[in-house]
C-alpha cells in the first residue's frame, strides 16, 4: 500500500503518519531524515494489527511543485527569442539611427 501524509509522532519503532502507525525495521529504506511535521510518502505492507510495515519512506514536496525544473511560459522564458524586446524598444530603427549622425556625401567634387 502507498499513502502520503504528515509525520505526527516519532515512535520507538517507527512513526505515526496521517493517523496511521508506520513501523520500520532494518529493511526499511529511508532516503532522508524524517522529522515531525515532514510530508512523506510511505510504501509498505498492511499488518494484521492495522499497522503498516514500511518498505520505504520518502520526503515529499507538500505543494506538489517540482522545485528543480522550470515550467514553460513562466516569467523569464523567452522561447528562444532573446533580444526581441530590444528591437521593439527602438521601433526597429537601429540602422537608421547609426546613419543619422553621419554627414551626407557631397558628390559635387
Amino acid at each position: 500500500m502507498e499513502f502520503k501524509g504528515a509525520v505526527e509522532e516519532i515512535l520507538p519503532d517507527g512513526y505515526r503518519i496521517a493517523g496511521r502507525t508506520v513501523r520500520v525495521d532494518g529493511n526499511t529504506r529511508i532516503d532522508d531524515p524524517i522529522t515531525l511535521g515532514a510530508w512523506v510518502e510511505v510504501k509498505g505492507v498492511l499488518q494484521s494489527d492495522g499497522s503498516i510495515r514500511a518498505l520505504r519512506i520518502q520526503l515529499e514536496d507538500r505543494s506538489g511543485k517540482d522545485s528543480g525544473t522550470r515550467e514553460e511560459g513562466k516569467k523569464g522564458d523567452n522561447d528562444g527569442k532573446k533580444g526581441d524586446d530590444e528591437k521593439k524598444d527602438d521601433g526597429g530603427k537601429k540602422d537608421e539611427d547609426h546613419h543619422k549622425d553621419r554627414p551626407e556625401k557631397d558628390d559635387s567634387d
